[in-house]
């Protein structure tokens, strides 16, 4: 058991917070274990017992979501992950890469084999210091202390994953034209995932979005506007004069060969969006 060390480290180097941002609200044994124990691990290390240790954590997630929450720089190079036996090596590669956020996607499964699987990266995205996100499951979010959640138009609606996940978390919706996107924006979220823009085999089912539609919601909103669906390193320029504030992206980076190498390209492809943040 650690007795000395700075809040970072005993918060995001020591036994799994992740679970400890339920405070109470999940009954399973493996949660309330989990969470007793790091808040003991605090207290000892700080001196300070009991409700003091909660406070702390409380304190720590939230510092860390207004942070993020407040730099648009996240949403450069926004990935996507995709099923694989070796995911969490895949997405080591992806953040040596360069990619700014990242979206654990897993759809056919359960919430309990879902914390299971983003558990190993949600820790590597902690060490990196990248936020880290839940496709359309706010209740594992919140059990793993996910910087927050991603929701569709059909999935759970953006002021009940507020509700779970408070105030500083991202809350993030698809919007698939203007009408959409300034409901979402009145709703609370965070961030618009619109698309698809190009072609896409990632979502078989997804409606094209044309190319001034994605400029019109540029326009619409205040909030962050991220660009998804079929984007490469060869179509990515063509975005470049939407105003948009960065892509989100499957296999331009997980479906590709050297996932390490392909991230790096895509980082300095989406350059220019950072270049437009830094002149807003």
């Amino acid at each position: 058991m650690p007795t000395k060390g700075t809040t970072h480290d005993i918060l995001w180097k020591s036994v799994p917070l992740r679970y400890a941002f339920s405070l109470g609200q999940h009954r399973t044994k493996l949660v309330r274990k989990v969470r007793s124990q790091i808040f003991w691990q605090i207290a000892r290390a700080k001196g300070n017992y009991g409700s003091t240790a909660k406070k702390l954590v409380r304190c720590c997630l939230t510092e860390r979501r207004i942070s993020m929450q407040q730099n648009p720089m996240i949403y450069q190079l926004y990935a996507v992950t995709a099923p694989a036996a070796d995911l969490a090596e895949q997405v080591k590669r992806a953040i040596a890469g360069g990619i700014t956020m990242l979206q654990i996607r897993e759809k056919n499964c359960t919430t309990k084999r879902r914390i299971e699987l983003a558990y190993p990266i949600l820790q590597l995205c902690r060490d990196a210091g990248i936020p880290c996100i839940i496709d359309d499951d706010a209740e594992a979010a919140k059990i793993l202390g996910a910087d927050g959640v991603h929701v569709g138009q059909r999935d759970m609606k953006v002021q009940q994953a507020r509700e779970i996940l408070g105030d500083q978390a991202i809350i993030g919706t698809s919007a698939h034209n203007v009408a959409e996107a300034l409901q979402a924006e009145r709703d609370g979220a965070t961030y618009l995932g619109c698309g698809a823009v190009f072609s896409t085999q990632t979502k078989h089912d997804a409606t094209f979005l044309p190319h001034d539609v994605l400029c019109d919601i540029r326009q619409a909103v205040s909030i962050p506007v991220v660009a998804i669906g079929g984007i490469n390193a060869q179509n990515i320029p063509k975005l470049y004069d939407t105003g948009i504030d960065g892509v989100a992206v499957v296999s331009a980076v997980f479906g590709q060969p050297n996932v390490e190498a392909a991230a790096q390209a895509m980082r300095e492809l989406t350059a220019p969006f950072q270049q437009k943040e830094q002149g807003r």
